[in-house]
């Protein structure tokens, strides 16, 4: 009979010291720098700070080297514009990758473009989704127009060069660092097409006897104030 009851008693003294380490391995898991808060979503100052950087390293592009230091090692990187692949999204994995792919182009593009500038549109975060978003802007001229004695003035160089229009999306952890990117479709500038657009409208127009709706109306009002 004693010896049941010195069992019994061991057996509860092993059970309390079960849920007393428990309890502590929970305690611990709650704490700020535990691996399940660095994966959550981060603070409004979080994205503050990315946005800064953002400002400062986005027209060091095709010039220097760029700030990597608000990523993680293992940021994922999908590029929807210049790397499409047949299997879809082109993605890298890794901050080397990332750097690597990112110098190849400021490379290629300073060797195809006498004349090259990248420059941030508007940077805006998301406290919602933990991300903040790049409205970008790559201005360039061809080794042909270079040669134009205007483009010597550098107002009338930037004025007048051709650009690329896109956005990038960067999402950010629980500790603040980016852990991936997303760079998303870009708009052409079109000017060109427009202006052709116009003149071939201009021309076509006439001979079907269109009148836009807007100078319809305003003969048809002044028909009756006559």
């Amino acid at each position: 009979m004693l010896r049941t009851r010195s069992l019994l008693g061991l057996q509860r003294f092993k059970c309390d010291a079960k849920c007393q380490t428990f309890r502590c391995f929970s305690f611990e898991s709650s704490n700020p720098g535990s691996s399940e808060d660095k994966l959550g979503k981060p603070q409004m100052y979080h994205l503050q700070h990315i946005q800064k950087r953002l400002e400062y390293t986005v027209p060091l592009m095709f010039r220097r080297h760029m700030d990597y230091t608000f990523y993680r090692p293992d940021v994922v990187y999908e590029d929807r514009i210049f790397q499409l692949s047949k299997q879809g999204l082109h993605k890298f994995i890794g901050l080397h990758k990332f750097m690597y792919h990112l110098g190849t182009l400021s490379v290629f593009g300073q060797l195809f473009f006498p004349y090259i500038r990248m420059s941030a549109i508007a940077i805006s975060p998301f406290i919602e989704d933990g991300s903040v978003r790049l409205r970008w802007r790559v201005s360039y001229l061809s080794w042909l127009s270079i040669f134009n004695y205007k483009n010597f003035n550098a107002e009338y160089r930037e004025k007048h060069a051709k650009w690329l229009d896109g956005t990038a999306i960067f999402y950010a952890d629980g500790e603040g660092l980016v852990y991936k990117v997303i760079i998303d479709r870009m708009q052409i500038d079109d000017g060109f097409a427009e202006q052709r657009t116009k003149k071939l409208a201009e021309k076509i127009l006439p001979q079907t006897n269109f009148v836009p709706v807007e100078r319809r109306d305003l003969e048809q009002k002044q028909q009756k104030q006559n």
